[in-house]
């Protein structure tokens, strides 16, 4: 089979060499190299030359090696800084000034403590991410059958079955947790909507509008060694020829322009728009400084090097061991003034028999004198929960649930849960933002009917099986309410009404098997006593899960 030919940008081979005019009566600088004369504007054009061909400007393909490439996708997401006490109490101080210093060690700690990493994965994977819509703009209950309603409806499915909502907004809020702001790109150029991060080093908010913040992006970027243009969207193409070809000497930079019309800049700062796909998420966007959310924790994990030393040296003195023991006198009832060397061995022999006992038990024991008499060996005591009680303390001043993260006592079922209804209060208020993103993206692809889209719900089981006992509860009053159990069963709305609809159609319900009544069942298969309750109802879960109660009954 003939191999095919490149599709990608063509290469650059065999170019002429440019002839070089000197022209002697210029007043220039004048510089040698090899022997040539060049003056300085000619330098400087070699010099512009080679680097906008190394660039991959001026129609060149650059160049680019998979290192490097790799190198740059690296720089995105990931710039940790090493972090001392010294470090993080001064950037803590001064705040405003060292941002990118405290989400750097916000990405070294997610590197060097599991303590830490786990905290944001509990509080970035506590939302389940259930939508409810509700149309804004129905003004009769027929409309719902219209065909325009239908077909901007289905315009509202075709988003969602494009964009995994539950993925991209939960990695979104991993990063607004560990980086504090969250910089993106909304991709809706291909079969699948997702975010692109940008470097967030090259992105500042300058401004808000109704639906959030916005920011400006420095497009020096694109001249880095090793970056490629044509990996983000193309607008970036049109942001390029506005900083660096298009650009009038009388534009100024103008931070008060309409979202419609954001296109100043400044010096290599541009600004973007929501209308072009460009998207912050903030972790607390009433600050506007970029302070990772667990900062003040910081001071506390930079000590976990410290305790974990002084763990491995406690448990190095309690397995020390030492043998010891005294050397008789010759004469032990002399009085007055006695020999210096008035002890029953020689100090020679003393050593030969404690070099044979050495040889013969294990490193960790010390031997001090052997043979001689009252022997005794002597152990050391330790703390070994010195590890244990730093982690527990760093976890509870982190202000989430740490017996969920770390704990090694009996759980109260009412503090628990107490605990976790605090950190769903901690971390609900960013649907807020993610909702006001949907009901923009989404609203503008309708034309005739407007959506109002809420999120809401955690993967907690207690949570899921109360939302399934509303929706029930509800029903039974005659209120059907199908968002309600989708909801419940963790579903996208449309997905369970489809479910639904292949059910009945397939007439699911007469292949069903009959369910046993409690009538019908012997009694030994019943158990005595009233139902049982569920775990949320409880105050103490002792009883229930030793059995205690079902125990007594049955005996009387």
């Amino acid at each position: 089979m003939p191999i095919k030919k490149s599709v990608g940008r063509p290469r650059t081979t065999n170019i002429e060499k440019p002839k070089r005019s000197y022209n002697k009566k210029s007043k220039d600088a004048i510089i040698k190299v090899e022997n040539q004369e060049l003056s300085a504007n000619e330098v400087f054009d070699v010099l512009r030359f080679a680097q906008n061909a190394y660039n991959g400007s001026y129609g060149f393909p650059g160049i680019f090696t998979p290192e490097l490439v790799a190198s740059r996708l690296k720089d995105v997401a990931t710039n940790p800084s090493q972090a001392t006490l010294e470090k993080i109490n001064s950037a803590l101080l001064d705040p405003k000034n060292n941002e990118n210093n405290l989400v750097g060690y916000s990405e070294f700690f997610d590197l060097t403590s599991i303590l830490y990493r786990r905290i944001l994965h509990y509080i970035s994977d506590m939302l389940s991410w259930n939508i409810n819509y509700i149309s804004t703009n129905v003004k009769d209950p027929k409309e719902y059958k219209s065909d325009k309603y239908e077909k901007d409806f289905a315009k509202v499915i075709d988003f969602f079955y494009r964009m995994d909502i539950k993925n991209e907004f939960r990695m979104a809020l991993k990063e607004m947790i560990r980086r504090e702001t969250f910089y993106s790109f909304f991709r809706d150029d291909g079969d699948k909507y997702v975010f692109q991060e940008l470097p967030r080093e090259r992105c500042k908010i300058t401004a808000r509008w109704d639906y959030g913040l916005v920011f400006d992006f420095d497009m020096l970027l694109f001249l880095l060694p090793g970056v490629d243009i044509d990996l983000y969207p193309p607008i970036f193409k049109e942001y390029y020829n506005d900083v660096f070809k298009n650009g009038k000497p009388d534009a100024f930079y103008n931070p008060a322009t309409l979202i419609s019309d954001r296109s100043s800049s400044w010096v290599y700062w541009r600004q973007t728009s929501p209308e072009d796909g460009f998207w912050a998420f903030k972790m607390s966007p009433e600050v506007i400084s970029n302070i990772p959310m667990f900062a003040p924790l910081f001071p506390d994990l930079v000590s976990q090097p410290i305790i974990r030393s002084l763990q491995q040296n406690s448990y190095m003195q309690m397995a020390a061991k030492l043998v010891t023991s005294s050397v008789p006198y010759l004469n032990k009832d002399a009085k007055g003034s006695v020999r210096g060397d008035n002890i029953s061995i020689t100090p020679e022999t003393l050593g030969k028999f404690l070099n044979i006992l050495r040889q013969a038990v294990s490193q960790v024991i010390s031997v001090t004198a052997m043979p001689t008499e009252d022997i005794k060996a002597l152990e050391f005591t330790g703390n070994t929960e010195i590890y244990d009680s730093y982690l527990k303390s760093t976890a509870s001043l982190s202000g989430v649930n740490s017996r969920l993260i770390y704990s090694h006592d009996r759980q109260n079922i009412l503090e628990t849960q107490s605990s976790i209804d605090i950190d769903k209060y901690l971390v609900k208020p960013v649907y807020s933002y993610f909702e006001n993103f949907l009901n923009y993206v989404v609203n503008k692809r309708t034309k005739y009917y407007k959506f109002k889209f809420t999120l809401h719900g955690t993967e907690f089981t207690n949570e899921k099986e109360k939302e399934l006992d509303d929706a029930i509860k509800l029903a039974n009053l005659g209120m059907v309410l199908p968002q309600k159990f989708s909801n419940a069963l963790n579903l996208y709305p449309w997905d369970f009404q489809k479910q639904l609809d292949e059910a009945r159609i397939g007439k699911f319900v007469d292949k069903l098997t009959p369910i046993v009544s409690s009538f019908n069942q012997s009694s030994d298969q019943q158990k005595n006593g009233r139902p049982q309750k569920s775990v949320g109802d409880l105050a103490s879960d002792d009883t229930q899960s030793a059995g205690s109660n079902l125990e007594k009954q049955s005996d009387e």
